[in-house]
């Protein structure tokens, strides 16, 4: 580090006596001062104008005092090289290296730090150039247009320094700092309210590579950063907007980690492209085994993780559902229909859908295997016994008995076993309080028994519906054919609850699966969520 160029002008008053060891008043000013870099061979520092005024300075008193330093059209230069160092720490090192006379140490120990008080240092067309390349790619941002001032910088007031900063980054975005700080304890007294708005996200690929290992290929980001630090005790709150941010190709890169970055961006932006997060941290500065960059990367992906492991607890909060479980519906055994509380589910699944645009929603064909199966079988056995009831106009005979007629007739068809006559003799034997013996019964013991006018219709009918049901046959194409018109009731449902048509698009039928019933007999679909 050289310096190539600067003039000082001075105007001070040195007073040295046996009253004042040593004393300085007055006014400085730097121009056109500038340090370049002879490694890189660039400027490290460019500084149109400094000045400060009212400087005052005393051994007698241990006390410095400046009533405003000002600089102007500043310009800095920072890489972070590869190895992490920067170019600042290695000129400092350089410089720190040479050969310097070692200053004689004092008997009584190190000298006490003055009383120091700043009263103002004024900021204005600040630039800043930053490249870090300790990154997958080189990195560089620009800060433009820096202005604003610091103010109340003491060691002696209780009364923490204000910094109030403004500028330009990038093309359009804006960086602003209101903060109050201990200039000489941070970590006792630090309240940080540090904002970027408008920061194009592109440019940020490198960090998010290293991060979590994907190119950014759009989008702009706002971040708010609102720390405090009260005797060594952080609570920070980092706020992010983005909007309309579209991922590129997953990079991979040592140590960066594993964030479901395709269903999390989708579950977190709104209608209007939009992901506004919060993200806390806290923690004691002063523990040497606290590491505030780890702490910040271990909450976000909690944040990331959390969204993921329980998506629809999300959808449901957006509107309001509590407590709702909008994961799944139930259907009843054998049947396609939608009970209410079910098209309620999916009245607010829609509403969800419509704030959540690069969702997609998607279901199974299911059925419910056995529980179906019975189901259909008694459906098949009831309706058309019904239609054969319905069919005979012999008015003599009561409901029981033309159904008994039907079922009867149906039993022999079917050919089932044991025969009617058997059967009957079954039937008269259990409600004689007889224990019938199926293989001890022969036709003697059948014709003492089966007299028609003993028989009892209701026990009759029900054994004959269920030996009916339990023959009737269900074919794979019918178990199918329930879990499509299933899959078709939904979106119907969907249809008519006034779900917008682009939620429409977005649903998926999915693979058939079979469910098994819960405990009140149902069959629960299970939906999922997907990323356009």
């Amino acid at each position: 580090m050289i310096l190539e160029s600067g003039t000082l002008d001075s105007r001070l008053t040195i007073v040295v006596d046996a009253q004042e060891p040593f004393s300085l008043t007055g006014d400085v000013e730097l121009a056109n001062l500038v340090l370049r870099d002879e490694v890189l061979g660039e400027n490290l520092l460019s500084l149109p104008y400094l000045g400060m005024d009212n400087i005052e300075y005393s051994t007698g008193t241990n006390s410095a005092e400046i009533s405003e330093v000002s600089m102007n059209g500043m310009s800095v230069r920072v890489i972070i090289n590869a190895d992490g160092s920067s170019n600042i720490s290695r000129s400092l090192n350089a410089s720190s290296s040479q050969e310097a006379p070692q200053a004689e140490s004092s008997p009584s120990g190190p000298a006490a730090l003055p009383d120091i008080l700043l009263g103002r240092i004024l900021l204005e067309n600040v630039d800043a150039e930053f490249t870090d390349r300790n990154l997958p790619f080189e990195f560089n941002a620009s800060i433009q247009e820096l202005n604003g001032s610091i103010e109340n910088i003491s060691n002696t007031s209780s009364v923490p320094a204000t910094i109030a900063l403004e500028g330009r980054v990038g093309d359009f975005g804006l960086m602003a700092m209101n903060s109050t700080l201990a200039p000489f304890d941070i970590s006792d007294n630090a309240l940080v309210d540090l904002r970027f708005s408008n920061i194009d996200l592109p440019s940020a690929t490198p960090y998010v590579i290293k991060f979590a290992g994907r190119e950014v290929d759009d989008g702009a980001i706002d971040l708010t950063l609102d720390y405090s630090l009260m005797t060594g005790t952080l609570e920070a709150n980092n706020g992010l907007v983005l909007r309309d941010l579209r991922l590129g190709d997953s990079i991979a890169h040592p140590g960066a980690m594993d964030l479901p970055l395709d269903l999390a961006p989708a579950l977190l932006k709104d209608s209007n492209g939009v992901i506004d997060l919060e993200i806390p941290v806290t923690g004691q500065v002063n523990d040497p085994e606290f590491d505030f960059s780890p702490a910040i990367r271990t909450a976000i992906a909690n944040v990331f993780t959390n969204i993921v492991a329980a998506p629809f607890r999300l959808l449901g909060n957006l509107i309001g559902a509590g407590d709702v479980e909008l994961d799944h519906i139930r259907f009843r055994p054998g049947r396609a229909d939608i009970a209410p509380p079910q098209r309620e589910v999916l009245l607010m699944l829609g509403e969800a859908l419509e704030q959540r645009p690069e969702l997609r929603l998607q279901f199974p064909v299911m059925h419910g295997g056995e529980a179906d199966i019975t189901a259909l079988q008694t459906l098949a056995v009831d309706t058309r016994v019904e239609r054969l009831v319905s069919e005979i106009n012999d008015d003599a005979l009561s409901l029981l008995e033309r159904r008994n007629l039907v079922m009867e007739n149906l039993y022999q068809q079917g050919m089932l076993l044991p025969s009617l006559d058997m059967l009957r003799a079954e039937i008269i034997l259990a409600s004689s309080l007889q224990d019938p013996d199926t293989e001890t019964l022969d036709e003697t013991a059948v014709e003492a028994v089966s007299d028609p006018a003993e028989l009892d219709l209701i026990a009759s009918n029900s054994i004959l519906r269920e030996r009916l049901i339990r023959a009737e046959v269900i074919a794979d194409a019918d178990l199918v054919n329930l879990g499509t018109a299933r899959t078709g009731s939904i979106i119907k449902a969907l249809e008519e609850a006034g779900t917008g048509s682009d939620v429409l698009q977005r649903l998926q039928v999915g693979e058939t699966v079979i469910s098994e019933s819960d405990e009140e007999g149902w069959l629960r679909l299970d939906f999922d969520l997907q990323a356009r």
